[in-house]
């Protein structure tokens, strides 16, 4: 099977695909976009991914774009942390949209913002730092009680959420005494074909 990742290294959403891409081995080339210089924004490129985002994964001549959308499709095409039934594969999906409504926008936001390539008013970073606090407790809790976010094995709710919450420390939240967040990180960074962020991504096409 040939991926092809379109995407800009510094994306956090595009190191969720490139992570699961890592974990099931599965060889990607990297075609770079840079957001700065709006090739995000070609009709070429929004010919492929329709809202003008990265990342945007082709596949078999197809062309899917949001990180949470891809994982399903390379969940359902790679046979591979998909969950072992409906009920499953269900909670799964209950965790990647409260990932996209609680943690990536607020950790992201803050990461971009302490890292000069966002700005955000300072009742916009306020409102960041109280949700996303809320949103690690509540993964905390959770993993206080369970190995992984659904079942008995990794899928890719866990890959999903772990591309936001190893930033954390980036976007100025701290961990200290959020066991569980730190002990499930520390497990998945140790699955066969695991890439941190700085390595994820192949050279360029």
């Amino acid at each position: 099977m040939s991926f092809v990742l379109y995407a800009m290294r510094r994306s956090g959403p595009a190191y969720k695909v490139a992570l699961m891409l890592r974990l099931c081995r599965a060889p990607f080339t990297l075609v770079e976009i840079d957001l700065d210089k709006n090739e995000h924004k070609t009709p070429e490129f929004l010919q492929k991914s329709r809202f003008g985002q990265v990342p945007c994964l082709e596949h078999k001549g197809h062309y899917f774009c949001q990180s949470p959308s891809i994982l399903d499709y390379l969940a359902s095409a790679l046979k591979k942390f998909q969950g072992a039934d409906i009920i499953e594969k269900t909670h799964i999906r209950e965790w990647l949209c409260w990932d996209l409504d609680k943690l990536s926008p607020h950790l992201f936001r803050q990461r971009g913002v302490n890292l000069g390539f966002k700005q955000a008013h300072p009742a916009t970073t306020a409102l960041d730092r109280e949700t996303g606090a809320e949103a690690l407790a509540l993964l905390n809790q959770k993993l206080m009680h369970s190995q992984w976010l659904i079942g008995c094995s990794p899928t890719i709710a866990d890959i999903n959420v772990y591309g936001v919450a190893h930033i954390a420390s980036i976007a100025g939240f701290n961990l200290d005494g959020l066991d569980g967040v730190v002990s499930w990180m520390r497990r998945l960074e140790s699955l066969p074909g695991y890439e941190p962020f700085s390595t994820a991504l192949p050279p360029s096409s």
